[in-house]
């Protein structure tokens, strides 16, 4: 369960929501300045002193140095690490809001104490949303770490504070207007683009260059950043029918990408291609299933 905005948080977004018209508060975030500075330095601090200290308290375990002389230096990388942990207590109190985020059902509003008037988007003025994804070094990423939504004038809201959340109400609120342009374009028979990945009457052409006609697909399988969010997709793997070769389309900094998701179940149903891990949308046939092995 998410926790509750404090009482100022509530009040401001409150009155933001009710000034734009923006509907039900959903969530309220917020980031802190650090505006003295002490809790960066003490952060610094402890971090410089701990990857310093720790090489140097391994090289003088096994150093004919005197015990006094080990005394001393562990004693100063000591008083450094709790005088970094001081400088981040006495920093807190100095700790300002830098900015909030709201969510709402209408739309998203960011405030930053730094700006005279918040940026507020409704979700009927957002013309593209845009993502990118968690690090991780033994397998592809598929978690939201970050976002950018951007309205019809240009304003963009974004940050990487419940940046799932955020993304999963743009993408429910924002699909009913965006996905059946996309899938009208592939039904008139064009091609439907997200940067270099294209979708086509005739296959698929990925990021990479390589086209696959939809007779050398054998599956494809929509991944989701988490189980909570299951119609969010956030990576495509296409697997080759002859060599069994896997293809992975990330979609991090590719406008609507998220959306091209859809329109990809659907080309590939057409064609008698397998689509493993797809909820669906609007009217369009929903596959859900496992991954193959």
């Amino acid at each position: 369960m998410m926790a509750a905005p404090n009482a100022k948080d509530a009040e401001l977004s409150a009155r933001v929501g009710a000034e734009f018209g923006l509907g039900a508060v959903e969530l309220v975030s917020r980031d802190m300045d650090d505006p003295v500075g002490l809790r960066a330095t003490g952060c610094i601090t402890i971090v410089v002193s701990v990857f310093l200290g720790l090489p140097i308290a391994g090289g003088l375990a096994i150093s004919p140095a005197p015990a006094d002389t080990k005394e001393i230096i562990a004693a100063v990388f000591g008083a450094l690490i709790a005088a970094g942990g001081l400088l981040m207590a006495v920093g807190t109190p100095y700790e300002l809001v830098g900015t909030r985020l709201a969510l709402y059902s209408g739309g998203v509003a960011r405030l930053n104490r730094k700006e005279p008037e918040p940026r507020v988007l409704r979700w009927a003025d957002i013309e593209s949303v845009t993502i990118s994804l968690t690090t991780d070094e033994e397998t592809p990423p598929t978690g939201v770490r970050s976002y950018t939504l951007r309205g019809t004038t240009g304003m963009e809201i974004g940050g990487d504070a419940n940046a799932e959340t955020v993304v999963l109400a743009a993408h429910r609120a924002l699909a009913p207007r965006l996905v059946p342009p996309l899938i009208e374009t592939f039904d008139s028979g064009q091609e439907v683009a997200a940067a270099a990945l294209r979708i086509g009457p005739g296959g698929l052409t990925l990021p990479s260059g390589r086209r696959l006609a939809w007779a050398e697909i054998k599956s494809l399988t929509m991944l989701h950043a988490s189980p909570a969010s299951a119609e969010l997709i956030t990576r495509i793997d296409v697997v080759e029918v002859r060599t069994n070769r896997v293809y992975r389309f990330d979609p991090s900094g590719v406008p609507n990408a998220i959306f091209l998701a859809h329109v990809l179940a659907r080309a590939a149903t057409r064609n008698g291609v397998a689509v493993h891990g797809y909820d669906g949308t609007g009217d369009e046939q929903t596959h859900r299933g496992a991954a193959p092995a």
